[in-house]
C-alpha cells in the first residue's frame, strides 16, 4: 500500500508473520516481499486507508535516527515512536580473537525442543516495541516472538541454535541466526529466565562469535533495543561497534482523528 504524505509517497508492505500473529494487518515501511505485496493504484491518505483495510491495522516504520525530516513528517501524521533500536556490528579481521569456552555447548535445535524454545521466547523480550504499543496486548506481543522462532525453523537461510551451560541437560537459551555468504545476522538472542543474572551472557555471546567465524563469516550484525541495558553494555566488550541507530514508529488505525479527514 502507498501512503500519501506532504511532498512524497511512502510504500508499506504486508508483514505476513506479524499479520498472522496479531490477527490483523501489519504493514512495514521498506522493501517488498513479492509474495506479500498488495498495491493500490493511487497513493492514499490515512483516512482512505481505513476504507481499504478496515478499522484495525498497524503501519510500522524503522527510520534512521539522523533522518529528522522523515521522523517529523511521520509524527505529524500521528505515528508514535515506540523504540530506539541500536545496530551493533562486528567486522572479523585476521587478528580477531577466537573465543573458546568449554562451559558452553551449542547445538542446532531439534524439533522436540521448539516448544521449550518458544516458551523462553515468550518471556525474554519484555522491552519490545510491541509491548510498549497500547494497541497490542502483552500476551500477543509475547506470542509474536514464539511465532518468530517457529517460522525461523522453516526458513532455509536461518539456523536456530540452543545452548547449554556446564553439561546441563536443560536449555539455557537460544540464538536465531541468518547467514548469507560471509555475513551473519543475529535475529533473536535469549537466555532462559532461570539462567539470567548468573554472568553467563559474555561467554555465550563470545561462543557464538566463534561459531560464526568457524563458518567463514566476516561480518556479524544484530538489532537491539536501547532499553535492553544488559546487552547494550555487553556488545562493546566483545568487539562490536554501534554502527547506527533508528527510531521504530507505529501508527494504529484507532488513532485516526478528525484532522485526518480534512
Amino acid at each position: 500500500i502507498t501512503l500519501r504524505t506532504v511532498g512524497e509517497s511512502l510504500s508499506f508492505f504486508l508483514d505476513s508473520r506479524d499479520t498472522y500473529n496479531f490477527g490483523f494487518p501489519v504493514y512495514n515501511l521498506g522493501q517488498p516481499n513479492p509474495a506479500d505485496t498488495q498495491d493500490f493504484e493511487n497513493p492514499l491518505d490515512l483516512a482512505e486507508l481505513k476504507k481499504h483495510l478496515g478499522s484495525n491495522y498497524i503501519l510500522a516504520a524503522r527510520i534512521d535516527s539522523g533522518s529528522r525530516l522523515m521522523i517529523d513528517t511521520l509524527q505529524e501524521l500521528g505515528f508514535r515512536v515506540f523504540e530506539t533500536t541500536l545496530h551493533p556490528k562486528l567486522v572479523i579481521g585476521e587478528d580477531s580473537p577466537l573465543f573458546g569456552h568449554s562451559r558452553v555447548q551449542i547445538e542446532i535445535a531439534n524439533s522436540n525442543e521448539f516448544a521449550q524454545i518458544e516458551e523462553i521466547a515468550k518471556s525474554a523480550f519484555k522491552v519490545s516495541r510491541f509491548h510498549r504499543d497500547p494497541s497490542i496486548l502483552d500476551s500477543a506481543a509475547d506470542a509474536r516472538f514464539a511465532g518468530w522462532v517457529r517460522s525461523s525453523h522453516l526458513d532455509p537461510l536461518k539456523s536456530v541454535y540452543v545452548f547449554r551451560i556446564d553439561d546441563s541437560s536443560s536449555i539455557a537459551g537460544f540464538f536465531v541466526v541468518r547467514r548469507q555468504g560471509q555475513q551473519s545476522f543475529w535475529e533473536l538472542t535469549a537466555i532462559a529466565s532461570e539462567y539470567r543474572g548468573q554472568g553467563i551472557a559474555r561467554i555465550v555471546w563470545e561462543s557464538f562469535v566463534s561459531l560464526d567465524v568457524s563458518a567463514g563469516v566476516k561480518v556479524i550484525e544484530t538489532n537491539i533495543s536501547s532499553e535492553n541495558l544488559a546487552v547494550v553494555g555487553l556488545y562493546p566488550k566483545i568487539g562490536f561497534r554501534f554502527a547506527r541507530s533508528s527510531q521504530v514508529m507505529h501508527f494504529h488505525s484507532s488513532w485516526i482523528t478528525h484532522s485526518h479527514h480534512k
